[in-house]
Parts: structure tokens; sequence; C-alpha cells
């Protein structure tokens, strides 16, 4: 006989949280302390009403306070409710918000496909909107840009006119203007559009509110007087509505968060109130530390009664300085992991009230090779190459983002090229992105008066006067001056400067060096904003995994090295990968046996694993001696030993240790994600000059390319309109004679955009000039432009050959392409044609080398468990790899040497002897830190937008990334996690230090200088909360001197009994 889940469910609920789960009230208020079930209960409500009450799963809307919270939401009601849980909207009051605004985008004030703007992105429009009402003469500091976005913030909340004076309202209308302009929103706009939409559109809100007629809302103590507003919006108090809170685990009041919606739900619902008391997380000792803590404010807490068993353990330590605290925290927690086999290093947190203490003991613990996360806020999005790789998409989902395009450049260019860029930028008071095209349009004007400076320099060298005779010939030379505008000239002289000569030369001078500067700007900018183009123009048919990871390669650090060796090049490799592919493809089963080492089979397992699709993954399984001989396998073993690598009775890789074709095969999957471009068209024109604002174009050729072949091509001459200069003619050989009987350009035109049609576009140095010229002439001759996808194949071939000449003559003699009638667009595209096969694969077999460093740290530990790491020839390929192996190994955060859970000793010995056979045993130990982890945590967070079309998965994954915060993940991998207390909410680990018990520390200075005492009770609170994260093991430390200033005992230690910091 079934039992429905509810039924189930109901067995493992104490009668309190039975009274809240079956609650026939419309409306009930939980009241929840720390440990006392509150998700099951929230989890437990939904499957009552679900199973037992007939309400439709679609009909429930729960609110969190954290994307993990409703992830963890989501798992356990999937775990009870089957597929019929993915009806239930869970998520965060922005994340529902959100997609809401998101189904009514281009209607009143929300921005048609609009991005959401991120904290930097919102401080360098603030700084615009600075500049531009001129608030001040001078820059404005980063703090009070942050101290504005933080009153603006509150003025959204409350809608208080007082909070903002009358220039701070126009300072934010215009910073509001010039988000708007670049189709954006901000993270505070997020609620408040969403609360303007559901009051302005009745049918809208009566359709929300009959979708979801039972609302939930968890950690309501930590909400706003904003989302108070929207739940009185989306359940009435004739509706019903189901929320938890614990007031005296309130913490956000800095952020906007109002206890006093407790006592407003309870006034204006009149629920039914429930208190859990039973606490099931912390051991007895913890929980009465905890309550004496948050009792000696006189705030009367929650009876909480233990039901955890056990005492468990409650420390207070004191050390002289921070340096002895770190030394302290290490060797207790190797002390506490060799007592207890089962505690990994993901089951400890380090929690702090200050970020500056979580760097420090990042710094110290990784120097001591313990594994560790820094879960601070958006430190992941944060590290450089991930806010690059984050610049990209968002420019590729929307091209005037200008904070992304500000990110990037900022990496791709010299300082001084970006902070001339920057200059131009304020002063014609543009966009970067503006100042980016005019600089561009401008590329060949800038170019004309550097060679006319240089002659000019020239000249005068060979004739040198007086300041009054070079400014006679600097007049002769250019009369109107540099004519290139204010934005690119810079400042005019004053009026004193213009009329003395040697100051006047000095300032012609330095125009004309920062001209010459300047004029480099184009020709860096081609290639950056070419890449993007050719991003852009791949993008067909692949999964945003796919992209990320092609982003994170071709805007890899520049002095990030290739690994040695082509993966492609390993014999029989290719085929054994195609074998393999093909066996998961049909769902084979495939054992991996290393003779020998079922250790060894575990980690070439994993390590393959981690490199495939969850359906493919799930088919490749480490081989079971035993288990295979008395029920033999129906799949494929993939069999490792000596130097082959083979699937039994199929195609074999040979010729290195096996743990290294391993990796290679590795390299060559991952290698195989980036596909050339296989269908296009790639185009040409010649003109009658290389100013892209004024040429006219006198023939055209275009070759269509599909699956890799050309199948059709198009050619025309153009007759111009005004004359062909002799010096065009020298260079592609039509005068006027080759074009007398050619028709006009508008009679030509309209058939070449059919040819081009809607296909990605190729053309060398195409950003710079084909696509510009093109785009224009279409203007002129009144059609529409060409909105193509752009690939530059000049940006490719700079990027695998800088320093050299990558003209298309050069490369065409580089790669001994047979060029017949060079500079005629037909023939220029063919020889194109065949140089960009060329390109391609040189560019394939880079990422090929750059792919799975990931993998290496497996593959090295395979070398060592099965004795090959000995026979590797010093200096060459297999020893490179084995050393770049061990360093990541080696590196905190790192789980493989975690997965053989060897004790102590025996980890110890196994790491000697990599450092040995590595040759790395005089190495520092800070030379194995900051090893890429984040790279490969950033990867984590993209498969499971990748079911999704490619432009509906970036859009989610953006708008996931500007929601995401670091507690999001915290505590998903097997390493220490230090957090900000604030950042713990929600979380709880077996093993808890608390370190910054010091005055001025917690509490902290601002909360002491201000003497409220409701700001000192949620200091206390916030050591509440993070005392009760402990499950077993709680240590509370202090330090004498933190930072080279002299600490005193935190007040809140004195209801432990230890004042002064001794061990009560």
């Amino acid at each position: 006989m079934s039992v429905n889940p509810w039924q189930e469910l109901e067995r493992e609920l104490n009668a309190r949280q039975r009274e809240a789960v079956f609650s026939a009230a419309p409306h009930c208020l939980v009241l929840a302390g720390p440990g006392t079930g509150k998700t099951r209960t929230l989890v437990n409500r939904v499957v009552y009403l679900v199973s037992a009450a007939g309400v439709a799963p679609a009909q429930i809307l729960t609110l969190t306070f954290t994307r993990k919270a409703a992830r963890v939401m989501v798992e356990r009601l999937a775990r009870y409710l089957g597929e019929s849980a993915g009806g239930v909207r869970t998520g965060t009051f922005h994340h529902f918000c959100l997609e809401l605004l998101r189904r009514r985008a281009g209607h009143g004030e929300i921005p048609p496909d609009f991005s959401v703007a991120d904290e930097p992105r919102q401080l360098r429009t603030l700084e615009r909107a600075w500049n531009r009402l001129g608030v001040s003469a001078r820059p404005p500091e980063e703090r009070e840009l942050r101290a504005m976005l933080g009153r603006f913030g509150a003025y959204r909340v409350a809608r208080d006119p007082e909070l903002l004076s009358g220039l701070q309202r126009e300072f934010f209308a215009e910073y509001q203007r010039l988000l708007r302009e670049e189709r954006a929103i901000d993270f505070d706009d997020i609620l408040d559009l969403a609360r303007v939409l559901l009051e302005s559109d009745a049918p809208l809100l009566a359709e929300t509110r009959e979708r979801w007629p039972r609302v939930l809302v968890d950690e309501f103590q930590d909400t706003d007087a904003l989302q108070y507003r929207l739940l009185r919006l989306l359940a009435p108090p004739a509706a019903s509505s189901f929320v938890v809170a614990d007031d005296q685990q309130s913490i956000y009041a800095w952020r906007g968060a109002d206890r006093r919606n407790v006592e407003r739900y309870r006034a204006d619902y009149a629920p039914h109130e429930v208190h859990l008391e039973e606490n099931y997380r912390n051991r007895e000792a913890i929980l009465a530390g905890a309550q004496a803590v948050l009792g000696a404010g006189g705030e009367a807490g929650h009876t909480l009664v233990s039901r955890a068993g056990g005492e468990g353990s409650l420390r207070l330590e004191a050390f002289a300085s921070e340096q002895e605290e770190a030394d302290f925290l290490v060797a207790d927690m190797r002390r506490a992991r060799a007592r207890d086999r089962h505690l990994g290093w993901g089951d400890i947190a380090i929690l702090y009230p200050k970020h500056s203490i979580g760097e420090y003991l990042e710094t110290r613990l990784m120097a001591e090779r313990v594994p560790v996360e820094l879960v601070a806020g958006r430190a992941l999005l944060a590290q450089d190459r991930i806010r690059r790789t984050v610049a990209v998409l968002r420019l590729l989902r929307h091209g005037g983002d200008d904070e992304a395009l500000s990110t990037l450049l900022a990496a791709q260019l010299d300082e001084g090229s970006y902070a001339l860029l920057r200059q131009v930028a304020r002063a014609s008071g543009d966009s970067l992105r503006a100042a980016v095209d005019r600089v561009l349009r401008g590329g060949s004007l800038l170019r004309e008066r550097r060679r006319a400076w240089q002659r000019f320099q020239e000249r005068l060298a060979a004739a040198p006067g007086d300041d009054s005779a070079w400014l006679a010939a600097w007049d002769a030379t250019f009369p109107d001056g540099l004519a290139l505008g204010a934005a690119l000239e810079g400042p005019a002289p004053e009026a004193e400067t213009a009329a003395d000569p040697v100051a006047r030369r000095r300032h012609l001078e330095a125009g004309a060096e920062r001209m010459v500067h300047l004029s480099r700007l184009p020709w860096l900018l081609e290639g950056v904003v070419a890449r993007l183009g050719n991003l852009r123009a791949g993008q067909s048919g692949r999964s945003l995994s796919q992209l990320v990871r092609e982003i994170l390669l071709e805007f890899a650090d520049p002095d990030e090295e290739e690994l040695p060796g082509d993966p492609a090049a390993v014999p029989g490799l290719a085929a054994l990968l195609a074998a393999l592919r093909e066996a998961l493809r049909r769902g084979r089963p495939v054992r991996v046996d290393v003779p020998g080492s079922p250790a060894a089979a575990q980690v070439l397992t994993d390590m393959l694993r981690a490199g495939l699709e969850p359906w493919h993954a799930q088919c490749l399984a480490a081989a079971n001696p035993a288990a295979d001989a008395a029920a033999p396998s129906a799949g494929l073993r993939l069999v490792a030993e000596g130097d082959h690598l083979a699937l039994e009775g199929g195609p074999a890789a040979t010729g290195a240790p096996w743990a290294l074709l391993a990796f290679r095969l590795y390299q060559l999957w991952r290698g195989a994600e980036h596909r050339p471009l296989r269908d296009f068209v790639l185009f040409d024109l010649e003109t009658t000059g290389v100013d892209t604002a004024s040429c006219e174009v006198i023939e055209l050729a275009a070759i269509r390319v599909e699956g890799g072949r050309p199948t059709a091509q198009f050619e025309a001459l153009v007759k111009p309109v005004g004359p062909i200069p002799a010096a065009s003619t020298a260079v592609h050989g039509i005068d006027a004679r080759t074009v007398a009987d050619a028709p006009p350009l508008g009679h030509v035109l309209p058939d070449f955009l059919t040819f081009l049609g809607e296909h990605d576009l190729v053309a060398h140095n195409g950003a710079a000039f084909d696509f510009p010229v093109l785009r224009r002439v279409a203007r002129e001759q009144g059609l529409a432009p060409p909105r193509n996808a752009l690939f530059d194949s000049v940006a490719l071939a700079r990027r695998l050959h800088p320093g050299a000449k990558n003209d298309l003559g050069s490369l065409i003699a580089r790669y001994g392409v047979t060029a017949t009638a060079r500079h005629r667009a037909l023939d220029d595209c063919r020889c194109l044609l065949e140089v960009l096969g060329h390109l391609q694969d040189e560019h394939l077999a880079a990422l090929r080398r750059r792919a799975g460093r990931e993998a290496l740290a497996p593959a090295a530990l395979a070398l060592q468990l099965t004795g090959q790491s000995g026979g590797l020839a010093p200096g060459g390929d297999a020893a490179t790899l084995f050393q770049a192996g061990v360093r990541r190994l080696l590196a905190g955060g790192n789980p493989w040497l975690d997965r053989l859970e060897l004790d102590g000793e025996a980890r110890q010995s196994l790491e000697a002897q990599l450092l040995a056979a590595a040759g790395l045993e005089g190495e520092a130990p800070d030379l194995f830190t900051g090893l890429r982890s984040e790279e490969e945590r950033f990867l984590s967070l993209v498969p499971r937008f990748d079911e999704l079309f490619l432009g509906d998965s970036l859009a989610a994954f953006l708008d996931f990334l500007a929601l995401y915060t670091g507690p999001d993940l915290a505590g998903g991998g097997n390493a220490v996690q230090l957090m900000t207390i604030h950042a713990a909410k929600g979380l709880e680990f077996e093993r808890v230090y608390i370190t910054g018990l010091e005055e001025n520390v917690l509490p902290g200075f601002y909360a002491l200088r201000s003497g409220d005492p409701e700001e000192l009770a949620e200091e206390r609170r916030l050591l509440y909360v993070a005392m009760t994260r402990a499950a077993r093991a709680l240590t509370l430390t202090r330090v004498g001197s933190r930072g080279g200033f002299q600490q005193s005992p935190s007040r809140f230690l004195a209801p432990l009994g230890a004042a002064d910091g001794a061990s009560p």
C-alpha cells in the first residue's frame, strides 16, 4: 500500500512542527530559533499542501533569503514530490521580481532586453553622472560613490524625499538616465520596479495573485520595507501566507532589513503563531553559550532545548598576536582531523566580522597547504580572469555595456593607452563605447597626422631653428592645428600660453606626442573589437559551457603559457577518443582498469568523468576486479598499463606513460569542444582609398562556405561617382577603363547584401575597414546596413603571431598560398579562404595546448601511485607536465589527495614523495597557491544553463551572476570555509572557529561610537548567529594585537566567564 509523501514526512516532525505544517489558518507565523528545523517545516508545508490539501504545485510561491536556500528547498521537494516539485516557484525576492520584470521588459520604466548592473558598473555610471552634472571639479572618491549608492538604495526602499537633497535627487535622476541609456537597471531597481509594475498594472497584479494564491516566506526578519510592500501586494490579508522568522537572528539592519516587519505582519494579518524550540543542530554546551551571550544583552531569547545529543565542545582561546592565532588554527584543525577521519576540510568553517581577517588567514592557510575557500560575497566574480570573462559575456549580450567594455579594455590595453582612452571619453562627455567608436572613426586621420608630424620633425632636425622658427614651420604645416577635434586633441592652450612662444611650443609638442600615442589606439582597439566579433560569429551550435571555456582561453592572461605538446599528435589518441565517445554516446558502460592499482583506476575514472556531460559520465566507472569476476560486465574496458591506453579490442594510444596519455586524452576531448567556422560568407571590397568615411567601392566579391566547403560566389565591378586615384590603381590595378561599363553601386549592392544574407561574415581587417565601409555605403544607398556577426581573421592572426606582419600578403607568403591576382576582390577571397584554414588549424592546436589544466593534478597523482613518475626524462614534456600537476595537486583547495582518505602520516609521506619526484623540494609553499581554482569554480556554475538555447542561456546566466553571492556556493567543496559572519547566515558546520572577538572588531568601531543601543544589540545578535553555526565543536579566539594595534577582549565574552580571554 502506497504512502502519501506527507504521511511519511509527518513521522519526522515534532509536535510544534506538525502544528505549523498542518495549520488551517489563512496566515501562519512560525518563529523558529536556530537549528529548530525551519527548512524541514517549510518543505513539509509545501508537501502537505500538494499531497493532502489539493493545492497544485504551480500555485505555490516560496521566497527565500539566499539562492542556496532556494536550491536546498528545490532538492528536498524533488525528493518527496518527484517531477511535480518543479512546478513550485522557489527563489529569492530579487530573482522572482527579476523574472516578473523580464515578462514586462520594454513596458513603462523597464528597458527592453535589459541587463542588471553590478556594483563596479554602478560606480562607473555614478562617476559619469558626477562629471555630467559638474558636482565638483575634482574626481569623486570611491567611498563617496559607495555612500551615494547606499543613500539611493535607502531612498528607493522608503521613498522618503527627505532622504535626498535637491542636488542628490538630480544626481539620482541622471544616474538612472545613464543606466537606462545602456538598457540597464541596478540591483535596487529590481524590487522597486517590480513594486511599481504591480501597483500600476491591475491586470498583472490580479494575474499574479491568481497564479500563486499560496505564498511562503523564509527569513522574514531580514526583509525590508519594500519587500514587505511586495508581500502585501502578492498576498494581501484576504489571501494565504506562511511566514518563518527569527527576530533574534536579525543582522541586516545596515542593508535596510527591518525586524519590525514581524510586528507589522502580526498587526496586518493576525496570523496563527507557532514557536519552534527544539534545536537539532547545536550540542548542549554550544547552545547554552550562545543563549548566554544573547541573554546578557537584555534580549529575551527563545526557550531552546538541544536535541542534538551530546555535550559538545565550547572553548575560548587568547593569543598575543594574529600570527599565533593562525598557527593555532592550522594545528588544531589538523589535530581534529587526525582524531576523526570522517571530518573533512569542508566540515570546518572560520568565521570573522571583518574581511581583512579572512584575507590574512587565507594567505596563512594556503602557505600551510590547508585547502581553503574564501567566501567573500562576490569574491569569485572579483577575480581578474573571471571579471574579464563575465565582461565578454555581457558584451556579447549587450554591446553597449560600458562597464563591461571598461573591464575588458583595462586588461587588454597597456595602462597608458587605456588612460588616454578614458581621457577621450571624459573630454567629450561620452560613454567609453562612444569614445572607442570616435577613436576608430578617426583612425585614418590620426595615422595621417602622425606621418605629417614625423615628416615635420625630420625637416626641423635637418634645419634646426629657434622657437619662433619652429612655430612658423608648425603653422605652415598645420594651418588648422592637428584638426582632430577637442575630444582627441586635448584642451586648448590658455591665453597666456598662446601668447608666449616657448610655452606655446611646449603645449603643441605635448599635444603632438599625445596624438602619436593616440594613433596607436585604433590598431589596439580594432584587435579587441575584432576578437569580440569573432566570438559572436562562432556562437552557432555552441553551448554556454563551450562559449565560456573559449572566452577563458581566447582572453587568457598574456603571460599564460601553453602546455607543451599537441595532444592531436599522440599516436592513436584521436582514434581512441572517437571510439570512446561513440561508446558513451550509445550509453555503453565503460570500466576503467589499471591492473594492480584500484586507487589509480579510481583517480583516472574521476578525472575523465570530470570532463564529461552528466549523461556520459554515468557510463564510466572504475573496474572492480572482485565484482567483475562474479558478474562480468557487458561493457567495454579502458585499460591503462605501462605506456599504452586502450579500449580492449579497439584503438590504443601509445608513446608515453598511461597517466600522461590519459591527460592528453582529456585535453583532446576538451579541445574538441572548440570547432572551426564551417558556415559563413567570406567577402572583400576594393575601394578608391583608405578613408572609411569617404572612399567609394569599385569591386565587391564574396564566397559562401557551407559545411566547410565553398558552395557559391559573387563578384562585381562598380563604377564610382568620382575618379580612381592613381595610388589606388597601383595597388589593385583597377582604373577608369576597367569599370567603364560597370553598373553603379546602387544596382549592385542590393544583390550583394542578399548574397550575404544573415550568415556570419569573414573578412581580413574587416572590423577596421571592410565592414564599416559596407555599412556606410548601404546607409547612403537607403538600404538597411548589415548587422551580421563579423569574424576578422586579422585579429586571429595577430593573436597567433604577435609582432609579425599579419597583412593578407604576409600570410599568403607564410602559408605558401598561390595568388593569381592579388588585390582583386575575388582572388583575395580565395586566398583568405585558404589562409583561414591554416589560421584555424593553428588556433585549435593552441586551444588544445591550453585546455585541460584542471586534469594535471590527477594525472600527476596517477603517475606517482603507479610508480611511473621516476622514469620521466628530465626537461622533457612529460616531466614538465608532471611538475605542473604536482604544483596543482599540493595547492590549497585541491581535492585529489583528500579522495584517497589517507591518515596524516601517510599523506605527508606521499606529499614528500611527490615533491621529490617533481624536483620541487626546495620551493616556497606560496608557489603552490592561486592555480586557477577560481576558474574551475566559475565553470561549475555554467552547466545548469546549458539546456536552454544559447541566447536564452546567456541571458539567464548573466541574471544569475547579477544576483550571485559567495554563500550561494559555500560549503560545496572539501576546503575550509573562510567567511564573514553575515555570509555564514543559514549555514552549519561540524566545527566552527570564530575569530576577531575584540572591542572595535566585534562589537565594531562604528556600533560603539554611535551609542545606539539597537546597533550594539545587532552586533550581539551577530555573535549569536555565528555561534549557532557550529554543530559539535566551537572555538572562540581573540588576540592582544591585530594589524599592529593593541586589542582588548570583546565585551560579549563576559557572559561566558572569560572577559580576560581565558578558557571557561
